[in-house]
């Protein structure tokens, strides 16, 4: 019996042999035309094998192809990772602790805010100085002032009479300014800014004097002080009088002193009542005032750091 490889050659030289030779081939080895050729491995036809031969053929023919596209692709995100670089990030510089002078420093200036310094100027009350301000026109020298001192004592009554006139106009004119600056903020404020004036004197060692305003809790007068406003009031001049009130007072008894007491005890416990209420608004606008502050330090800082950034070209 022949094997499958022996019947494949002969199936081959039959079809190519011409049809003598196949005649007498096919006497000498009969071959069934309903006979299936089967190997030893496999059942199935060789029609079959064949047809699965061809498909693996293709499919290893598909197979060597993917990896070209896998291949491009790579280089596809290599070219996208090498157009696009990464950000540089900003150094980050280590937060810089103030030393004890920079601190005193940052308080003297939010003292000076809440101090509120920027009061409205004064005009001249006083001859001398209302002259000078109207004659010297340059940067004084010793020359221009001896000059200026001599026209001034050589003024007429006349004259004279004319600047006593402008500086009580003066004078007038900075109490309605002055008054209507201070109106111009409430209570809470004008008491905060007395606080900070004092506060700011004690550290710079200057004097600064304090605002003032008729709506501010004032200082509590004793029941003597109610008892000289009583005998003084319309008769004369206080420094004439005052030795005598003064002895006078020392012989009343505690029951003449009665009334004096009753209304200094009244007006302490307003005057203490009407600050601890003004108190309670002079702490929160502090706090404000304080935060504010770190707030716009808090913005320099980032714009500080944006300019930076910027100069680096990062």
């Amino acid at each position: 019996m022949l094997t499958s490889v022996a019947r494949s050659a002969l199936r081959r030289v039959l079809t190519r042999a011409p049809a003598a030779t196949v005649s007498s081939a096919a006497r000498a080895f009969p071959i069934r035309s309903a006979l299936q050729i089967r190997s030893f491995t496999s059942s199935k036809p060789v029609c079959e094998a064949v047809a699965a031969t061809s498909a693996g053929a293709k499919k290893s023919t598909v197979a060597k192809k993917r990896p070209a596209k896998k291949a491009a692709t790579k280089k596809k995100v290599a070219a996208k990772k090498k157009a696009a670089p990464k950000k540089k990030k900003a150094p980050v510089k280590p937060k810089k602790k103030l030393t004890a002078e920079e601190k005193e420093a940052d308080k003297i200036k939010l003292l000076k805010k809440m101090a509120l310094l920027n009061e409205p100027k004064n005009l001249p009350v006083n001859t001398w100085l209302l002259y000078v301000s109207r004659n010297q026109k340059q940067q004084p020298t010793s020359e221009t002032q001896k000059a200026i001192a001599s026209a001034y004592h050589s003024l007429s009554a006349t004259e004279m009479a004319d600047l006593r006139a402008a500086t009580d106009a003066n004078k007038s004119t900075n109490h309605n300014q002055h008054l209507q600056w201070v109106e111009s903020h409430n209570p809470e404020t004008i008491l905060l800014a007395n606080i900070s004036r004092r506060e700011l004197a004690r550290k710079t060692g200057k004097k600064i004097s304090p605002i003032k305003d008729a709506r501010l809790p004032h200082s509590i007068r004793s029941a003597f002080n109610f008892y000289m406003i009583d005998r003084l009031a319309g008769r004369g001049s206080v420094a004439e009088r005052f030795s005598e009130v003064a002895s006078t007072w020392k012989t009343l008894s505690s029951e003449d002193k009665r009334p004096f007491n009753e209304m200094a005890e009244a007006e302490k416990t307003l005057m203490t009542r009407q600050r601890e209420e003004l108190m309670v608004k002079v702490k929160d606008l502090r706090n404000s005032i304080k935060e504010e502050a770190k707030t716009k330090s808090r913005s320099v800082s980032r714009k500080t750091k944006a300019a930076a950034t910027n100069e680096l070209g990062l």
